[in-house]
């Protein structure tokens, strides 16, 4: 946004006909590419071509695609978000605690997964313990520093925006008038 605010779409590729939730179970969708590029990936291609920020991924198995969740896919990160769809922001996975990143039982593997598959920044919510073996590991993988380097080549080369210049700012005044208005209401 206009005050440095960043834009992230999530779930990629979409959670579409998906019932069940990823925190609990991994869901499959059995469509073919085809259908979910047609049917579900229109808002992502439109938002990449307005310079999106960053995406987020799914923790969906799309069978047809890749046999893997779409977090640990290259398939889905390389070939289709980067290639097809020529995104350049970063890819967030979805949190790593969650069932449907449950490709293996070691965090680390998780996290190393998902960076070899092309994450660029990991989440990992409510599990201390999980953030540490990442943290305890990372350091020895050498895909994990040079990841780290090109993201710092990436921020230095992006815009600063202090929080005094958000909260400053005549759009983030109006905003918290207006959620106090609503919350009064209520």
């Amino acid at each position: 946004g206009g005050n440095g605010m960043k834009s992230v779409a999530k779930h990629f590729p979409g959670h579409g006909l998906i019932k069940e939730d990823s925190h609990f179970t991994t869901p499959v969708d059995s469509r073919e590419l085809n259908s979910i590029i047609n049917l579900d990936l229109m808002p992502y291609q439109t938002l990449v071509k307005l310079n999106l920020d960053a995406i987020m991924m799914a923790h969906i198995i799309y069978q047809k695609v890749d046999s893997k969740p779409a977090g640990f896919s290259e398939i889905w990160m390389r070939d289709i978000l980067r290639s097809k769809f020529d995104f350049n922001g970063l890819i967030f996975s979805d949190d790593l605690s969650m069932h449907g990143a449950a490709v293996s039982s070691s965090f680390f593997e998780r996290a190393k997964l998902a960076v070899e598959a092309g994450c660029d920044a990991l989440i990992v919510c409510n599990n201390r313990a999980g953030v540490k073996e990442i943290l305890d590991s990372a350091t020895s993988l050498k895909i994990f520093t040079d990841k780290c380097q090109s993201l710092e080549i990436m921020e230095a080369k992006d815009r600063r925006v202090s929080l005094t210049d958000l909260t400053d700012s005549s759009e983030w005044k109006e905003a918290v008038t207006n959620l106090d208005n609503l919350t009064h209401d209520l």
